[in-house]
């Protein structure tokens, strides 16, 4: 999963947004967080695939951080607990997409938050208090039915 963010990136494809400019999923994931969402879309992202994020802190390439290759590479200075959201620009002109469909794929991105340090039974302690307790309930919902957020 990382290398589609570092594809983007290097690419010169992705674009910072303002949440209000991107998809209604952008905009549930924004007001699910505490942690401050940078989003960010691309022409060149599978438009069928789910959005990813990652938190800004998140090591995706071999002693590099996410903040880190943002800021070297496009200039964009972001804190550690940023949560970093990275979709198709094509997903804003999306009508098809219905409230199921809007609360699967902001699950998917949670757990694929909650996954970023390999745990699948916990979410990872970078966003655990990152999340509102809806947040925290879509997350549960998204995370095998052991799972349990500390």
């Amino acid at each position: 999963m990382n290398g589609a963010i570092l594809d983007q990136i290097w690419s010169g494809t992705i674009e910072r947004k303002d949440p209000s400019e991107m998809s209604e999923i952008a905009q549930m994931l924004s007001s699910l967080l505490v942690a401050p969402v940078a989003c960010f879309a691309s022409d060149t992202v599978d438009v069928r695939r789910t959005p990813a994020a990652w938190v800004a802190a998140e090591e995706v390439f071999p002693g590099a951080s996410l903040a880190d290759i943002l800021y070297e590479e496009l200039d964009i200075n972001l804190a550690d607990d940023t949560i970093v959201y990275l979709e198709s620009t094509a997903m804003r002109e999306r009508d098809w997409v219905s409230g199921d469909a809007m609360n699967d794929a902001v699950c998917k991105v949670l757990a694929g938050l909650a996954n970023t340090r390999g745990e699948q039974n916990a979410l990872n302690p970078k966003i655990r208090n990152s999340l509102t307790r809806a947040g925290r309930r879509m997350a549960e919902s998204a995370l095998p039915s052991q799972a349990v957020i500390q």
